[in-house]
């Protein structure tokens, strides 16, 4: 029988990935189960197409594995684990250039026309998509993600001033590119 690993932090699980098969096994299916559905968000969110999401979110965990055969010091698991997630979107989004961001429904106010919805949601997700990549993956992190403005400085290697500057322009600059809608959805 596995021995129950909920109670165990990230940190622990991610060391216990290079003891023996089954001890990294089922370490492994913990993180992931506790992981998968954020990083997928992410991929998703930041690269705009299912499947480029997909592959990047696949590679995220072959990188997790493969770097538990390093000797680090884990202090920080989530942090770690979306900084391999956000170098592999930054690399593929060089590589294709890609210049797109998809939301989905939970960050859009609730509108009971279903049509006013959908045409908010598309003239914010091309406002977002407008937004330089400086200010766009701060603004993802914080407002989809909920990160504090310390872990994204940390996964964007800026600095915590950076970081605020950043989120305070971008929201200046997406309520700038939507107020002339703003009536029209009241």
């Amino acid at each position: 029988m596995a021995e129950n690993l909920k109670h165990i932090s990230d940190e622990e699980l991610y060391s216990r990935l290079r003891g023996n098969n089954v001890i990294v096994r089922h370490a492994f299916e913990e993180l992931y189960s506790r992981y998968a559905g954020k990083i997928f968000t992410y991929c998703r969110k930041v690269m705009g197409n299912e499947q480029t999401a997909e592959d990047i979110f696949q590679e995220t965990f072959t990188k997790l594995y493969e770097s538990a055969g390093q000797e680090r010091e884990m202090s920080n698991f989530n942090g770690f684990l979306i900084t391999i997630c956000r170098n592999l979107c930054l690399n593929e989004k060089n590589k294709r250039k890609l210049d797109s961001v998809f939301f989905d429904e939970s960050i859009f106010p609730s509108l009971e026309d279903k049509t006013e919805y959908n045409d908010l949601k598309i003239l914010l997700e091309k406002a977002i998509a407008s937004l330089p990549d400086d200010f766009r993956e701060p603004i993802i992190l914080k407002e989809y993600f909920g990160m504090s403005y310390k872990e994204i400085a940390e996964i964007t290697n800026s600095t915590l001033a950076l970081v605020r500057t950043r989120i305070w322009r971008a929201k200046s600059k997406l309520r700038e590119l939507m107020a002339p809608y703003k009536q029209d959805y009241q």
